[in-house]
């Protein structure tokens, strides 16, 4: 599939950025939450090197309220699609953050679904098979349940799967299969990685495959006409919300350290164990 090469530019005089929870706000009309997270250049980042995932009541606290501004209905199994205009603004950390709280608060199964499949990340970032995957559902060679793998309590995972030159194809028809409102599967959750809009064709018809969309903004780095530019393509599928990525934080510096020192001792726990 042909590629839009978007230029990001590190010049506030050539292109406008959003920096703040409240100026995104008002510049794009839709609810926000913002992520907290280290902004160090408008050089594109790992996603692993963006927001963090949750690992602290702040961070998952910020996770919910992004899952609550969705308004959803109580009863029934959402299917909730996260993207983003461009590549390298933390999409995929945000779809694994937002699994992961979930997997704590519901009480169905929550599915982290990888629909990225020209680029796919979930397999690497879980250490699982990347294969069989979406791609052999979307082929009408396996069901959703033969090849979710799980990975934690109330967590599973969908690989993108086996795909060669068919990847385009594939998304093009997601929305016509539609696998994940298959009435066999109750409860819970379904978070869809979905592609991003601007700098892949068939991404816009693939999001149709979901009940609602959320935006990821790389705060400070991604320019305001390439955002805008994806929620005109998304047309009658508008964001229902933006999650701002590596949003700077007005917490108290001291504020900030205890949390990292949180995290961090988290993280030797997790290693230690």
């Amino acid at each position: 599939m042909p590629r839009i090469n978007v230029r990001r530019s590190t010049k506030s005089s050539d292109a406008a950025q959003v920096s703040t929870v409240s100026t995104s706000r008002r510049r794009f009309r839709l609810p926000q939450v913002g992520l907290p997270g280290r902004q160090r250049s408008s050089r594109i980042e790992p996603p692993s090197e963006l927001a963090p995932l949750p690992q602290d009541n702040l961070t998952l606290e910020m996770f919910r309220q992004a899952f609550v501004g969705l308004d959803l209905p109580a009863y029934g199994r959402p299917v909730i699609g996260i993207t983003s205009a461009i590549g390298g603004e933390g999409r995929t950390t945000m779809a694994i953050g937002l699994a992961r709280t979930l997997a704590y608060d519901l009480d169905g199964p929550v599915m982290l679904v990888d629909a990225d499949l020209e680029n796919p990340g979930q397999a690497a970032r879980f250490e699982i098979p990347a294969t069989p995957g979406l791609a052999e559902v979307l082929r009408g060679e396996m069901t959703l349940a033969d090849v979710a793998v799980p990975v934690g309590d109330n967590l599973l995972v969908v690989p993108a799967g086996r795909t060669e030159f068919d990847a385009a194809r594939l998304l093009r028809q997601m929305p016509l299969i539609d696998p994940f409102h298959d009435s066999t599967l109750t409860g819970g959750a379904v978070i869809v990685d979905l592609p991003p809009i601007v700098s892949q064709s068939y991404s816009v018809l693939a999001a149709h495959a979901t009940d609602v969309l959320m935006l990821v903004v790389r705060a400070g780095v991604t320019p305001d006409d390439v955002v805008r530019e994806a929620i005109a393509r998304l047309e009658d599928r508008a964001p229902r919300g933006v999650i701002l990525n590596a949003v700077r934080t007005r917490l108290p510096r001291r504020w900030r350290a205890a949390a990292a020192t949180r995290r961090r001792r988290l993280r030797l726990r997790s290693s230690a164990a």
